[in-house]
């Protein structure tokens, strides 16, 4: 319980320390208020900009319940998947195993900082925010491409294909490496599956 609860505080203190050095190097701020000026006059580019910044405040607070609930979600996920196998296994080390899968993705975000910097005088907001490194997004021209597509190119990753790794080697700790992959296969990567359509299928009747 301790070590989860460490790896915790480590996973959000290290993406809040990553959220401050991108808008730091890439001076993210004045890069939204540049945006906004192309689209309104000033007054209406200063009123939305100053709701962007309050709801910029109420997502660090969220960060700490966003992986909490996230990392939870995935390990009951893999609790299912687990008990569809006849197999049980304790859900703090399950929790365990996907909070350690989660550091796949700080590296992940320290490699797109560190690709951005070196285009960092031509960079704009956009790229900024659909930048997915080792990702089929990046490799396809996204303005070319539905934006309902958009995210599960972002997913379809190196890193997703990390995280998924990393939960099969610890869980192969546990269990046999052949029951690991059962496991992961019959319980995170429908879930996978399903939160890519939920999302597509939300954005395809929003736009």
């Amino acid at each position: 319980m301790k070590n989860n609860t460490l790896l915790l505080v480590l996973l959000v203190l290290a993406t809040f320390f990553l959220s401050e050095l991108t808008k730091y190097l890439f001076n993210t701020n004045d890069l939204v208020f540049d945006s906004l000026l192309s689209k309104y006059n000033y007054e209406e580019a200063d009123s939305l900009f100053s709701k962007i910044r309050k709801w910029q405040l109420l997502t660090y607070l969220l960060i700490p319940i966003f992986f909490l609930i996230k990392t939870n979600l995935i390990a009951i996920i893999l609790n299912i998947g687990s008990f569809f196998m006849d197999i049980n296994i304790d859900h703090k080390y399950l929790l365990n195993i996907v909070l350690k899968a989660e550091f796949v993705f700080i590296i992940a975000g320290i490699i797109k900082i560190l690709v951005l910097i070196s285009s960092y005088e031509s960079i704009d907001i956009y790229e900024i925010q659909q930048y997915s490194p080792l990702s089929l997004a990046n490799v396809l021209d996204l303005e070319q491409i539905p934006l309902w597509y958009h995210y599960p190119l972002q997913v379809l990753s190196l890193f997703e294909l990390g995280y998924i790794a990393i939960m099969i080697y610890v869980l192969a700790k546990k269990v046999n490496l052949k029951k690991a992959i059962s496991i992961i296969s019959i319980s995170y990567l429908p879930a996978l599956l399903f939160w890519i359509g939920l999302l597509v299928f939300i954005q395809i009747n929003i736009t």
